[in-house]
């Protein structure tokens, strides 16, 4: 079935065998590799070789099938084949037929296969390989179901040789045979029914190091006869036959997660036109004890593997998941506690009678399962990248050994090579999904394969870090991020720029864009001399007072947690201790305007203390970005401490008015200072206090600000980078909040501590100050060291939302410059 694979393989290999175009129409490929040209209707042979009548029970061969048409035979000569507009295969793609490394004893991929298949052993099962890979439309995709308009037809996704030949996508291209096969066997070896098939399939997909268009998958099934008329009547003694060989299986001891009941009428449906509950039920625990076998087996394997490594193993969890497959019903995934994580390992469930009676045994129920060789081998040997799969370096193959599970020894580390290609898409094209078939707009996969086909294993990953569509002419831009890194050798950056300028060219030739930039960037761990000069990008410079602007719209949304969170602070007996308490008291005294107490010292701080700090910050970081590489993240942390500092000094006089008016009302009507506003504020403090009054508590508010300041702007401009570098995201709100919410929590952490002495000593009256390291003896004796935390939750409540506000608030004031200004960000050109 075409079960959800779990794995995927990987890049081309660097040797090809030749790929020869006769008059520019026609693609020629070795005969061993194809069928015949002629259309096959209905499939009534397999390439699979399957056990002869007078063989040993212990043979499996791989020759052609007894009782079908022969197979088309293996031969040297090379068969034409006429391109037509559906043709897309590249020589890439075709150097990987033939390898058939599920067949080579001391592969990864081949110790995998043996350990899977010999929990499926004959003479139950037969144990077979597709070793063709060709075959027709008709196959891989009508006999199953498809619709027209299915995704899976598109060129985008799927390899056309021709309009009625394509390399299968996966192994049940080859189902229907073997379904047939189990039938004739009745004849033959009636002790044979089920299989298990691996085949190499094709796909058109992203690279990285865990996706490649060439991967293999094994698919395997079990069926069970029923009477030809009625077979719903005998339902209980086929359930019963099969209950039997249930019980045949030999029971485990790991304990599985099974919540769920068989079948559920919307999650998980029974066929009730074709099958009954209780043969459902019996084919169900068949085909859940067969595969917890198998998975226990390959993790008990993997987990002896780690424990010769010296690396810790835990019990084995197990679980059945409810799915939906389109091929089966009901359907199941079954999923493993690996390394702190549910992985999930294959698909499986009741195989569609549809299926069944399409390809001629109506007579006939069962299971099916699909899994994916690449993912299990990767657990069972620890290997960190699929392209080592296809490599021919003995280092690799030297570490294997058939019928041994051995930990994979890394043999160098080759240092990356990033560069960056973006473009405009021609116009009226669009990058996404497409129709099935034909031609159709630029698609991702499209950009995939160029790279692919200039390229090849020296590729780890493609991904694209921008996207942006021009506000004025609708043009679409995109920009590919490029990890140019061999398993085998070290690359220079020569040879990445060489390449990299072959696949530009290969972009504007092949799909019509219109290039962006001609820069290249050097990876950080090639020498500095071997790089390309770069072009440099002008720099957008933003207004200096964004920052200050931003954070006056987040202080007008989040004012009523700052004035709780200061109300909490400097509480007296008898005041709420709780944030929600506080609320309801500050309401209750002064009603919804008193939660605003204050707004007008708020912004006044914010015009001064953030315009200067965010300003300051962004000067100094495009001072040190060049063209090449920006600011590092210590680098950042001392920007941020410089304009911190000075941003602590120049908004204090704004800071003391803000907490002072926030208090107020807190205070016995007696000691209420009763300021009107803030510049009001600043003239009573001056006139009754002195203007050194405007700066009491500059030092601990100054020292806040620098922390404030590091652990918020230089984690933010951290934590995005991470986000858009590291994890794939784009440039967009999503990461803008992401970013920021981060950067709120560990700002939060860290100005706690100071924000308490900040607070106890700007709220005290004229007269009655104390030293800082007094103030810290008392408050310690009377509170302990509980205080550095004091109002934690209601300052991050407050401070976590103020800082995403303020971020998505400065984001979007650049991103209406760039629109008014008709410019796009520097990562964007």
């Amino acid at each position: 079935m075409r079960l959800l694979a779990t794995g995927r393989a990987l890049r081309a290999s660097s040797s090809r065998w030749a790929i020869n175009y006769s008059s520019g129409r026609s693609l020629r490929i070795p005969l061993s590799h194809l069928p015949a040209p002629s259309t096959i209707p209905r499939r009534e042979w397999s390439f699979t070789a399957v056990r002869r009548t007078n063989e040993k029970p212990t043979d499996v061969t791989k020759g052609p099938i007894a009782g079908g048409s022969a197979a088309q035979p293996v031969a040297a000569e090379v068969q034409s084949f006429e391109r037509d507009e559906w043709t897309n295969v590249t020589d890439t793609i075709l150097s990987h037929v033939g390898r058939r490394l599920y067949l080579d004893e001391n592969h990864p991929l081949a110790i995998t296969r043996q350990l899977i298949e010999s929990q499926f052993p004959r003479p139950t099962y037969g144990n077979y390989t597709e070793e063709n890979p060709v075959v027709t439309t008709a196959e891989n995709f009508d006999v199953l179901g498809f619709p027209a308009d299915h995704p899976g037809r598109s060129r985008t996704d799927t390899y056309y040789l021709s309009e009625k030949l394509v390399l299968r996508t996966h192994t049940s291209a080859h189902q229907q045979a073997y379904f047939q096969q189990i039938s004739r066997n009745e004849r033959t070896r009636p002790e044979e029914v089920g299989y298990t098939v691996v085949a190499d399939v094709y796909r058109r997909d992203a690279i990285d190091r865990s996706h490649y268009p060439v991967f293999h998958q094994m698919e395997g099934a079990m069926l069970w006869k029923r009477p030809e008329q009625e077979p719903l009547r005998h339902a209980g003694a086929t359930a019963a036959r099969i209950r039997a060989d249930v019980e045949r299986i030999p029971a485990h001891d790991v304990v599985v997660e099974d919540p769920n009941p068989t079948v559920h009428p919307q999650r998980n449906p029974l066929q009730a036109e074709f099958h009954s509950v209780e043969e459902v039920e019996q084919v169900a625990a068949h085909l859940k004890r067969s595969l917890e076998r198998m998975v226990i087996k390959i993790f008990t394997e993997a987990s002896k593997a780690a424990a010769g490594a010296e690396e810790e193993t835990e019990p084995l969890k197990v679980r059945w998941v409810e799915a939906y497959f389109p091929f089966t019903s009901p359907s199941w995934e079954l999923e493993v506690f690996w390394q702190g994580d549910w992985l999930e390992v294959l698909g499986c469930g009741v195989i569609k009678q549809e299926l069944l009676n399409n390809s001629d045994v109506p007579d006939r129920m069962g299971w099916a399962f699909g899994i994916g060789l690449e993912r299990i081998a990767m657990l069972l040997f620890n290997i960190p990248d699929i392209r080592l799969f296809w490599s021919r370096d003995k280092r690799f193959l030297s570490q294997f050994k058939a019928g041994q599970i051995t930990r994979f020894k890394p043999f160098s580390k080759y240092p990356a090579c990033y560069k960056d290609v973006a473009f405009w898409l021609p116009p009226g094209a669009a990058s996404g999904g497409s129709a099935a078939g034909g031609a159709v707009p630029v698609h991702e996969n499209d950009i995939m394969e160029l790279v692919r086909g200039v390229a090849g294993d020296l590729v780890e990953d493609v991904r694209l870090v921008d996207e942006f569509t021009h506000p004025k002419t609708k043009r679409k831009s995109m920009c590919y991020r490029i990890n140019y890194r061999s398993l085998e050798r070290t690359l220079t950056n020569a040879e990445t720029n060489d390449l990299h300028d072959k696949l530009r060219q290969e972009l504007v030739s092949q799909l019509g864009v219109e290039l962006r930039s001609a820069k290249l960037e050097a990876s950080p761990q090639q020498p500095p001399q071997a790089a390309a000069a770069p072009v440099p990008a002008k720099k957008i410079h933003y207004p200096f007072w964004f920052g200050g602007s931003a954070s006056c719209f987040a202080a007008a949304v989040t004012h009523p947690l700052d004035l709780v969170k200061v109300r909490l602070q400097t509480r007296g007996p008898g005041a709420p201790t709780s944030m929600v308490g506080t609320f309801g008291h500050v309401i209750k005294t002064d009603g919804v305007r008193g939660l605003y107490s204050g707004l007008s010292a708020a912004l006044l701080r914010q015009v001064t203390y953030s315009t200067t700090r965010f300003g300051i910050y962004e000067e100094l970081k495009n001072y040190f970005t060049t063209p090449g590489s920006t600011p590092s993240f210590f680098t950042l942390i001392g920007i941020a401490c410089a304009s911190g500092f000075i941003g602590g000094w120049t908004g204090n006089p704004a800071d003391v008015l803000n907490v002072r008016m926030q208090s107020d009302a807190a205070l016995p009507p007696a000691q209420r200072r009763n300021y009107r506003h803030a510049f009001h504020g600043l003239v009573e403090m001056t006139r009754t206090e002195g203007a050194a009054s405007l700066f009491r508590g500059v030092w601990p508010n100054s020292t806040r600000a620098v922390l404030m300041t590091a652990s918020q702007l230089a984690s933010y401009d951290t934590f995005k980078k991470l986000c858009i570098e590291r994890i794939g995201m784009s440039d967009n709100l999503g990461t803008h909040f992401a970013a920021s919410f981060m950067a709120g929590f560990v700002a939060t952490t860290v100005c706690s501590p100071v924000d308490v002495i900040k607070t106890r000593v700007m709220t005290a009256s004229h007269g009655h100050g104390q030293s800082i390291p007094a103030l810290l003896r008392e408050i310690t004796r009377k509170e302990g060291y509980a205080w550095a935390f004091r109002g934690w939750v209601p300052s991050f409540i407050r401070l976590g939302p103020h800082t995403i506000a303020t971020f998505i608030f400065l984001e979007e004031h650049k991103k209406l410059y760039r629109w008014v200004k008709g410019i796009e960000s520097e990562e964007k050109r």
